[in-house]
């Protein structure tokens, strides 16, 4: 995926719960992180592997995440 498509998708965890939208993406070297800004203005870092992120859908601009405990605090 192209980080300029991505930018502003709405982010989800598994269960359908509306976390945020896509701030930023990261780019290191082992991984990208993406940056989600939640509807309270938090921000969260999630890497982007498949086992956090295991969905995401340009057309329908949405990404899926499976979050680990303390992950969105």
């Amino acid at each position: 995926f192209f980080i300029a498509d991505m930018i502003g998708m709405d982010v989800y965890t598994l269960d359908n719960n509306h976390i945020g939208t896509l701030k930023d993406v990261l780019q290191y070297a082992a991984n990208d992180v993406y940056v989600i800004k939640s509807n309270d203005g938090k921000e969260f870092l999630i890497p982007a592997i498949t086992k956090f992120v295991p969905t995401i859908d340009i057309n329908e601009r949405k990404m899926i995440i499976d979050p680990i405990k303390g992950m969105l605090d």
